[in-house]
């Protein structure tokens, strides 16, 4: 029947020497049949077969006629079913080759970039270590007037801000051209560290208005490069500053040791983070602060996480605020150290109890 593209009707298929080749006739004891085949232009898609195993000559002209319709039917509408799937494919894959393209091209113009970031901070690398030479002049002076404690904290700010500036060019160098820096990792007092980045940034005019708590339970040790965690932290204060409101902001930094992970937290009740936005935030260049940021900075922060094996996330609900979470994984057991006491050492040699590092907001 698909052969000869015509309808048949057989009054007792079991003697018809057409379908004496057929098993289904005879162990289904088929008495009249009508098959008529689903045609689309020259193709056949398929057959229509009604049996009849009770009488013979069941089925008569009319009934192929009508058969025939109804096949006719089922053609043109397994015709459009083929033609709408086809043009589906065709969608998706346009689609998706759109996609590609488009993440080709934003690749490309992240490459660009940084490339002429990399550029960029080479040629003013010489330059700003020029123009951080008078810092050291902090030295000289904290050397003169060796008792004077405000001079003293002074000049170690200075100095320490002179050392960040210079790291921050060399890891924008090295992170443009695709490079990790080798780092400097040792057996850290994490408590330490943010202590004294909370005493670094209460310079900084956004963070010095916003009320900061830092209540430490515990005081773990990590095995991690010191001052790229330290930058890691002021990137996260400094942008839970920017988010906060302008009257009662608050940032909370929390300190714990989970499945043997350190685990810093990082959390404000500032705006949120939309959750439109949300899966750009480590996006390279992508930066809510307009001409204000730069749009690297948390990117870099998440690389520094995930060179010392650990992880940088968030957490955050527009309107109520975000939080920013660290971890870093266990130390190794070659690098095990005694704890710590609960006393924490100021760079004066003064030892006081570890019970609360609070820098209240300005009013």
């Amino acid at each position: 029947m698909l052969k000869e593209r015509c309808g048949v009707i057989t009054a007792d298929a079991a003697t018809d020497q057409r379908f004496a080749a057929s098993e289904s006739v005879v162990i289904n004891n088929i008495r009249s049949l009508l098959v008529v085949p689903v045609l689309v232009g020259n193709r056949a898609l398929g057959l229509i077969e009604i049996e009849n195993s009770l009488s013979i000559s069941g089925f008569d002209e009319n009934d192929l006629d009508l058969t025939s319709i109804v096949a006719s039917m089922i053609g043109i509408a397994l015709d459009h079913l083929e033609m709408s799937q086809a043009r589906e494919r065709a969608i998706a894959q346009l689609q998706a080759a759109q996609e590609q393209l488009i993440a080709t091209q934003e690749r490309l113009v992240i490459s660009e970039r940084m490339g002429m970031l990399g550029r960029l901070a080479s040629g003013i690398a010489h330059e700003v270590k020029n123009h951080l030479s008078p810092f050291m002049l902090a030295d000289m002076i904290a050397h003169k007037y060796k008792n004077d404690e405000e001079i003293q904290e002074s000049a170690e700010l200075m100095l320490e801000a002179q050392q960040r500036i210079l790291g921050l060019v060399d890891e924008i160098r090295l992170f443009a051209g695709g490079a990790q820096s080798p780092g400097n990792a040792d057996l850290c007092d994490i408590c330490a560290i943010i202590t004294g980045v909370l005493r670094f940034v209460r310079c900084d005019r956004v963070v010095k208005a916003a009320d900061i708590q830092f209540r430490p339970t515990e005081r773990p040790l990590a095995y991690a490069d010191a001052h790229r965690i330290r930058q890691v932290l002021i990137n996260l204060i400094r942008n839970a500053a920017d988010a906060l409101p302008a009257q009662g902001g608050r940032i909370e930094i929390r300190v714990s040791t989970q499945n043997e992970h350190v685990v810093i937290d990082v959390a404000d009740n500032g705006r949120g983070i939309p959750a439109d936005i949300a899966g750009r935030v480590f996006e390279p260049f992508f930066s809510t602060k307009g001409d204000k940021g730069l749009g690297l900075g948390l990117d870099i922060s998440r690389q520094i996480a995930v060179a010392h094996g650990g992880t940088l996330s968030f957490e955050s609900t527009e309107g109520e605020g975000t939080v920013f979470r660290l971890t870093l994984p266990p130390t190794p057991p070659d690098k095990q150290a005694p704890p710590y006491d609960d006393m924490t050492t100021d760079p004066h040699g003064n030892r006081t109890p570890l019970s609360l590092v609070s820098i209240p907001g300005e009013s």
